[in-house]
């Protein structure tokens, strides 16, 4: 079955939103200096590549508020952005939101889609607790308030 509305339900609430600390410098974007730009996101991006079979775009995307990354995996499309927490309560803390591609319709409603999506977002907590200097790492859904989860599953 290509559609599947339990797969759909469980993705839509899948912990896709990632908070973590980690020293890194904030490098302002070139439009405005309170933005997060993309000349500082190499260190992300480092991150990123150690996940296996990805392929990131090394173009990256100045959004309003941090920076997008473009990636690919066993035929799937994903993009994830990287900003200093919004709230920026704690200095060296960074938030993450992993999804599908923009126009990738079919793949977000689909279950192999979903899987793949689950298993990037697996694969990169993985890197993370790999990573010495990243501590607090918590995993939240979109909609979630309060306290992250410890893993995104």
């Amino acid at each position: 079955m290509l559609f599947d509305s339990e797969m759909l339900s469980k993705a839509h609430f899948m912990h896709t939103d990632v908070r973590f600390f980690y020293v890194a410098p904030f490098v302002a974007a070139q439009e405005d200096e309170a933005i997060f730009g993309v000349a500082g996101a190499g260190w992300f991006v480092d991150l990123l590549k150690r996940i296996p079979n990805l392929t990131v775009n090394e173009d990256l995307c100045q959004e309003d508020w941090g920076v997008i990354v473009f990636m690919q995996r066993n035929g799937k499309k994903f993009t994830v952005g990287i900003a200093p927490c919004f709230d920026r309560s704690e200095e060296n803390e960074w938030w993450s939101q992993f999804s599908h591609a923009p126009l990738a319709w079919i793949q977000r409603a689909s279950r192999s889609g979903n899987d793949e999506l689950a298993k990037l977002i697996t694969d990169f907590h993985a890197v993370l607790t790999q990573e010495s200097a990243i501590k607090d790492i918590a995993w939240y859904d979109k909609f979630q308030q309060g306290p992250g989860a410890a893993s995104p599953q």
